[in-house]
């Protein structure tokens, strides 16, 4: 048997064959690492969302404390009269707007806190889905989201009609732009 695979197939083809096929079955557990990384980067960035959600939650809060201290200071400076109800000259209700801002700024700070958290997790997701989400730092990131966009666009042409995909790309593009994206004449 050995002698007719090697009559047919010389041992040259046969090695590289082998080499191929080993690889293929080493790669086959990495391939399902990533895509187990993957998921718990993105379990990960679920659950920093989700955090960062409440943390701007606590934070509207406070600045709405805040503010309703700050108003209540307000009126009792302004008119002492009838709003400064312990006769102290406003000062419990400058404890009060201290407190709030205090609370305030903390909650910024968590806040802040909480959206590095998320940052960091998309970070890990980028790496270990082996995608790159588009982020803008700066005041001109308009080339890589049309890219992105296109790219998007493209993955419907074949499975929507094409002037549906254009009605939606020009919501982010202009009309020229879309069709030079989706190689329209």
């Amino acid at each position: 048997m050995t002698y007719q695979i090697k009559q047919y197939f010389p041992k040259s083809i046969i090695i590289v064959f082998l080499v191929f096929f080993f690889q293929f079955l080493s790669a086959a557990p990495a391939i399902s690492d990533d895509w187990s990384s993957c998921a718990d980067d993105l379990d990960r960035l679920r659950r920093a969302s989700r955090d960062a959600s409440e943390a701007a939650e606590r934070a509207e809060s406070a600045k709405q404390e805040f503010e309703d201290k700050r108003d209540e200071l307000q009126n009792c400076i302004n008119y002492p009269d009838i709003y400064d109800l312990m006769q102290d000259q406003c000062q419990s209700l400058r404890w009060d707007y201290e407190s709030a801002k205090s609370d305030y700024e903390s909650a910024l700070s968590d806040l802040e806190s909480e959206l590095s958290t998320v940052e960091s997790r998309i970070r890990s997701v980028e790496s270990s889905c082996g995608v790159s989400f588009s982020r803008a730092s700066g005041a001109t990131q308009s080339k890589p989201k049309k890219q992105l966009n296109c790219s998007v666009f493209r993955s419907f042409i074949g499975k929507l009609p094409q002037n549906t995909i254009l009605d939606y790309c020009k919501k982010y593009m202009s009309e020229s732009e879309c069709k030079k994206c989706l190689e329209i004449k």
